[in-house]
């Protein structure tokens, strides 16, 4: 996290230092393949350790120091430094992400997900399934069995025997605080095909809720590249597409000579060009509303 911090001092590539600090802690706790990292981290974190963690961020203090020693990496001791220092990152993320997707001409009006959903949501929602029969205890979790409505959907954890959430836990609170907020006729859930069963799971628990515009949510899926893993460590970014797409058009350009000249900023329609040509490539595939 330290060398992530070092977007503070000026730095500019931000997201490649966290992109290390994630890496890093995915090596650490076994998550990377042995056959890719042999190396072993000593004192590296444990699963018990970061689920410890992620309960000491939800509950309201970070009791344990989580260091890495192969490098100076720290989670700081007390919550408020540590939930700041989130916060942080977090702006600086979104950051790199407008200036990236403003390339493509693609803006937002907010910026927000599941991890800003209020306790006070998750704890209505929790109630008004519990109370509504939606669901049940097991072995000292929450649960939701969807055999009786849909049994292709199987069961689903809402939370876990600590007392933490889980995606959808805060997915059903970021549900019913974007209604509340808004009021819209629509909602639009663009999101990978991998987590088809995970929207299918919230959308089903909404309606089990009878709330009046869960009927109002659609999911609009597409694939993964092949391949691609970033708990693998084996992402193409977009930044590093369009800079190849880039580079590749103008490399095109410059094999005829008379009409490079001709030109006046063959840089930027190289640019322009390569940009055309991942939009036009990302947008032929076909979509499907689920």
């Amino acid at each position: 996290m330290e060398k992530a911090k070092a977007a503070e001092k000026g730095e500019k590539q931000v997201c490649p230092g966290f992109r290390a600090v994630y890496w890093l802690l995915l090596r650490a706790m076994g998550s990377i393949g042995a056959k890719r990292h042999k190396q072993q981290i000593s004192n590296g974190p444990t699963d018990q350790e970061a689920l410890e963690f992620f309960f000491d961020m939800e509950h309201g203090g970070f009791r344990h120091k989580l260091s890495l020693t192969i490098a100076n990496f720290f989670f700081f001791e007390g919550s408020e430094e540590c939930i700041a220092m989130w916060k942080r990152f977090r702006e600086l993320s979104i950051e790199k992400y407008k200036a990236t997707y403003s390339r493509l001409n693609i803006s937002y009006d907010d910026y927000s997900g599941e991890s800003q959903v209020s306790g006070e949501s998750m704890e209505r929602a929790g109630k008004m399934m519990k109370e509504m029969g939606i669901s049940s205890e097991s072995d000292g979790a929450i649960v939701v069995d969807f055999k009786p409505h849909a049994k292709r959907l199987g069961k689903a954890v809402v939370q876990k025997k600590d007392g933490t959430t889980l995606y959808l836990t805060r997915d059903i609170g970021a549900a019913m605080e974007r209604y509340e907020k808004y009021k819209f006729d629509k909602m639009i859930y663009v999101v990978a095909c991998q987590q088809d069963l995970h929207l299918q799971q919230l959308f089903m628990i909404l309606k089990l809720m009878k709330l009046d515009w869960a009927d109002r949510l659609t999911h609009v899926n597409f694939g993964m590249v092949l391949g691609m893993s970033s708990r693998r460590g084996t992402v193409v970014f977009l930044d590093d597409i369009l800079a190849d797409a880039r580079d590749k058009m103008h490399e095109v350009m410059r094999k005829n000579e008379e009409k490079y000249k001709q030109v006046e900023d063959p840089e930027m329609v190289a640019d322009v060009v390569g940009r055309t040509a991942v939009m036009v490539q990302d947008m032929s595939g076909k979509r499907w509303v689920v």
